[in-house]
């Protein structure tokens, strides 16, 4: 299979951009990265922090979404 996972303390940084997060599983099988667990996202736009982030590697879709369905990702923009 074509699976990897990271634990505990992960960190992708590209260019001003960094992600942080407890748990990412990358799926080349299925095309599909999925980084789960207090992630935080910080750029030079903002900032956003959610639950979960499902990536599609083929078509780059993004989708952000937390684990209860009440609770609400978090984007602050940055003046």
């Amino acid at each position: 299979t074509y699976f990897t996972s990271f634990r505990k303390n992960v960190k992708i940084e590209y260019l001003s951009n960094s992600v942080t997060s407890n748990k990412v599983d990358i799926d080349f099988s299925n095309k599909n990265i999925m980084i789960k667990e207090n992630v935080k996202y910080d750029g030079l736009q903002g900032s956003i922090t959610s639950d979960n982030v499902q990536i599609n590697l083929i078509t780059r879709k993004i989708k952000m979404y937390m684990d209860e369905k009440s609770a609400k990702v978090e984007i602050l923009t940055k003046d």
